[in-house]
């Protein structure tokens, strides 16, 4: 796979932070209400977040 600038190392498009999962679950579901929210893991294109009710 080809990144962007053609180097060919893979960038993410996107990185995700706490900010950024918050926002888009609280427009998303926000009947879930405010979470804590934990990075679990990461992979090449997807991550995993661990949410709990605050």
């Amino acid at each position: 796979m080809t990144s962007r600038d053609g180097s060919g190392a893979w960038r993410a498009g996107v990185s995700l932070d706490d900010a950024l999962v918050r926002r888009l679950t609280g427009s998303q579901v926000p009947e879930l209400g405010v979470w804590s929210l934990r990075l679990l893991a990461e992979g090449w294109d997807n991550a995993v977040w661990s949410a709990r009710r605050s």
